[in-house]
């Protein structure tokens, strides 16, 4: 008969077993990291191009009411997937668990990446427009009150130009949105299942 005779307590031989977890749990997420915000990279800006607002902006009716002379869409998709970042947190081990992970961020609540974007402005005489501002965050505010759009072979683009008759002007409310609700964060929202499991695909 074979007989084996354990010195220490359950408590450390579990803690012993979660310290060496936590070190293959950390080495797995750092490998982890390129592909996850590679695919996260993807999905993000696969959703942006997608949204009714981007394909507005390339020419649609968002371009023809902002009066825009150029697409912004490219570096709108561009500027907020490049905020895309991941913080490893190293797994902490104790006799009872594992705690560790990543924190993934993205898209500065403040907007002011995209805000200093060049596209962010429209040229006009004498000035510039703020339209991406508005687009993003002052929802169905008007915003000029004695013009509005009249649409047709008009104007900088040959699609509209501003008269009294079409007054007020606001942001279209089937595009408009606010700091907390817009184009971007929609986007985001109909592929977060997808980025949870990217995170979980590739760390299992």
């Amino acid at each position: 008969m074979v007989s084996i005779k354990l010195l220490e307590s359950d408590r450390q031989i579990a803690d012993k077993i979660n310290k060496s977890l936590a070190k293959v749990f950390n080495k797995s997420m750092a490998k982890a990291v390129p592909e996850i915000k590679s695919k996260v990279k993807n999905v993000i800006s696969g959703a942006l191009y997608a949204s009714d607002e981007i394909k507005s902006l390339s020419g649609g009716l968002l371009a023809a009411d902002f009066g825009l002379t150029f697409d912004p869409s490219n570096a709108i998709v561009s500027s907020v997937v490049s905020t895309i970042n991941i913080q490893v947190q190293n797994a902490r081990s104790t006799p009872a668990a594992i705690k560790g992970g990543f924190i993934l961020t993205m898209q500065p609540s403040d907007f002011n990446n995209l805000f200093s974007l060049p596209i962010s402005q429209q040229p006009i005489e004498g000035g510039s427009l703020a339209w991406l501002q508005w687009l993003l965050t002052l929802g169905d505010t008007i915003i000029i009150g004695n013009f509005g759009v009249e649409y047709g072979p008009h104007g900088r683009t040959g699609k509209a130009h501003m008269v009294k008759r079409a007054r007020p002007f606001k942001v279209n409310s089937s595009f408009s949105g606010t700091i907390d609700n817009n184009f971007i964060t929609r986007a985001v929202a109909t592929v977060s299942k997808d980025i949870k499991s990217i995170i979980i695909g590739a760390i299992q």
